[in-house]
């Protein structure tokens, strides 16, 4: 694979995530900072999408920057979805479609491993730094309701918005022996539009209220990373095999962080027959400052290299310590513990496509940090598989994931979801090879 060519990519993909939007309508999208993006890659998302313990020499994972430092070769990861949701209000129901870029990050060892086989050297420190732009959250719902009060009679109202945020990190991982280190930084930005309209159908001639809201997000973000290995057989020279098998113990959080926000909003009364219109009030330009969580997770992994992989996490999140003076509402901190294995049939195997296959299935269970009378619940059941394939004499994957999932809990409206994952991972071990001339 050319480097030329990924760099190409990427930079597109810049432009095109940054200005791409979501087209699901989400109704819960209206309250916070919207729906919450997953936070990890397509191969992590086939497992429950644990993240503390993961490393792989060949796979990306910015949930713990530690892991960046176990890579052996460049890495460029791009990802999509696609998302069938069906949402339920007693015996109402609605389907719709939506999908959008997942994700991309590149990242590469500073030293190619490479350059110490041909070197015939060993080294204890290793180190490994990347960049990625994913979703934070994203806002798309256009709500209609009806209702009738006395002497006024039928009301309409309608709430619309679309927007997002979007992460941008740059990660480094340092290595020595069986200790590693990480830490991101990076920048949190995005724009939220929301809007809604009020109508007295039954007036003749009547204004009609709307209030159209725009808020424009900056802050900096960081969290940092730790992993330590536990060896149960560790690899010899004189291993024929090299057979592998550790215990990852994995630990990544932040505290909270602050964050830039600036207000447009105006509330205007319009009357659509004479087309009069009067402003009501105007806000233009404002700026505030707003407050993101702190979050921690904890998580170990039982690896059996080339053959068995599983690990388990367990998230903790202080949203009450969340604030957006712009839109104030109370949230619950939230938990999250999420599970997942994957198995490969026998990765050496060479006349047999399937023995080589990557399977992966996890389960994610949780609470979400809006509240509506109940905090909501959240579930997800993932499978999914990574396919090798070889492009440029080099092995690279394509992860294809499913899930199933759920919003619940005594709440008036029901959502439940099907999605599908789409990964490449394009591996290439020939950046920062020293070229040697005889």
């Amino acid at each position: 694979m050319c480097r030329s060519f990924i760099l190409f990519v990427f930079s597109i993909l810049v432009s095109s995530a940054v200005s791409a939007q979501t087209q699901e309508n989400s109704p819960y999208s209206r309250f916070g900072l919207g729906n919450f993006a997953d936070p990890f890659f397509a191969a992590q998302g086939s497992m429950g999408g644990w993240q503390a313990g993961f490393t792989d020499p060949y796979l990306l994972n910015f949930n713990n920057p530690a892991s960046l430092a176990s890579l052996q070769a460049t890495t460029f990861d791009v990802g999509m979805y696609g998302k069938f949701t069906n949402l339920k209000d007693g015996n109402n129901s609605i389907d719709q479609w939506g999908g959008n870029l997942s994700y991309f990050g590149l990242a590469f060892p500073i030293k190619n491993p490479l350059n110490d086989f041909l070197s015939r050297k060993k080294r204890k420190f290793f180190w490994g730094a990347g960049l990625r732009l994913a979703p934070f959250s994203n806002v798309s719902y256009n709500i209609a309701t009806t209702e009738y009060l006395e002497n006024l009679g039928k009301v309409s109202r309608i709430y619309n918005g679309n927007g997002g945020t979007y992460q941008l990190q740059i990660g480094n991982g340092f290595k020595y022996n069986d200790f590693a280190l990480g830490v991101n930084l990076g920048w949190w930005f995005g724009k939220l539009r929301k809007n809604q309209s009020v109508y007295l159908v039954d007036q003749n001639n009547s204004f009609y209220d709307r209030v159209e809201e725009s808020q424009a997000i900056g802050g900096f973000l960081w969290n940092v990373g730790a992993q330590y290995t536990i060896w149960l057989k560790r690899p010899v020279e004189a291993d024929v095999k090299k057979v592998k098998r550790y215990i990852t113990l994995g630990l990544t959080g932040s505290n909270q962080t602050g964050y830039n926000t600036e207000l447009d909003r105006i509330h205007l009364i319009i009357n659509p027959t004479t087309e009069v219109l009067d402003t009501v009030s105007s806000i233009q330009g404002e700026s505030l400052r707003g407050r993101l969580p702190g979050t921690v997770t904890i998580g170990a992994a039982y690896n059996d290299e080339g053959k068995i992989r599983a690990g388990l996490d367990l998230n903790l999140t202080s949203w009450n310590q969340y604030n957006n003076p712009v839109d104030a509402q109370v949230f619950n901190n939230t938990w999250s513990v999420n599970a997942g294995l994957e198995y490969i049939p026998d990765i050496t195997s060479i006349s047999k496509f399937l023995k080589r296959v990557r399977y992966r299935a996890g389960v994610r269970i949780g609470t979400d940090p809006r509240v509506f009378g109940e905090q909501l619940k959240t579930f997800e059941v993932n499978a999914g598989v990574g396919l090798p394939f070889v492009v440029s004499r080099e092995i690279s994957f394509m992860h294809i994931g499913f899930t199933y999932g759920s919003i619940y809990g005594n709440i008036p409206l029901k959502e439940n979801y099907f999605r599908i994952n789409l990964g490449f991972s394009f591996v290439d071990n020939t950046w920062f090879v020293k070229r040697r001339f005889y």
